[in-house]
């Protein structure tokens, strides 16, 4: 009896056993936080901008300026969803967690900047 399991397209997509599925959801959830924390600083950085604040970063206010803010933000989680892939296959997850320390604290000044306005 040949125990080598077949994998197809639609297995490796659509994973039946529960807990592959479970392990890959913790194999990325890095990348999941990242993304999490990035859209939350699209959204609070757009409300605050609403709200007359500024966007502190130069580089973004530059992009925001020429490009508008949709154009921009697409840009933003295109690069950061590319630059995470790239680290997480180095094997450097700490800097993914420092990287998800950083977008939570510029989160939270996003939300005390627009809450004071």
């Amino acid at each position: 009896m040949n125990n080598s399991r077949e994998y197809t397209h639609e297995s490796v997509l659509f994973p039946t056993n529960r807990s592959l599925y479970t392990a890959s959801l913790k194999k990325y959830r890095l990348i999941y936080a990242l993304l999490f924390l990035n859209v939350l600083d699209i959204i609070t950085t757009h409300i605050g901008l609403k709200l007359g604040a500024s966007e502190a970063n130069p580089l973004m206010s530059i992009l925001i300026g020429e490009l508008g803010e949709a154009s921009t933000y697409c840009i933003k989680l295109l690069v950061v969803t590319i630059a995470a892939l790239l680290i997480f296959r180095t094997g450097k997850h700490i800097i993914l967690s420092l990287l998800c320390l950083g977008m939570t604290a510029v989160v939270l000044s996003n939300v005390i900047i627009f809450v004071q306005a």
